[in-house]
């Protein structure tokens, strides 16, 4: 039987800890099963770092970059 599509949630996020947290509650308990959540903190300093390590699993990739810029979100990933 064929896998269905893998579906990727990208969230990139800066000193936003509330936001984050609704979003990862949103994704979790979908009815479709093949998908992963990548986020990419740009250096914040809220507590963003600690909640999001606490995420890491098979479904969540979590990608952290101290420097703080606009662009961070590529660079992590390359």
């Amino acid at each position: 039987m064929k896998q269905p599509s893998l579906v990727t949630v990208f969230m990139p996020t800066h000193n936003r800890l509330k936001s984050p947290k609704r979003a990862v509650r949103s994704v979790g308990p979908q009815c479709y099963d093949n998908w992963e959540l990548i986020i990419i903190n740009d250096g914040s300093s809220d507590g963003t770092v600690e909640y999001h390590e606490l995420l890491q699993s098979s479904k969540n990739r979590v990608f952290h970059n101290s420097s703080a810029k606009a662009h961070a979100t590529l660079e992590t990933l390359q």
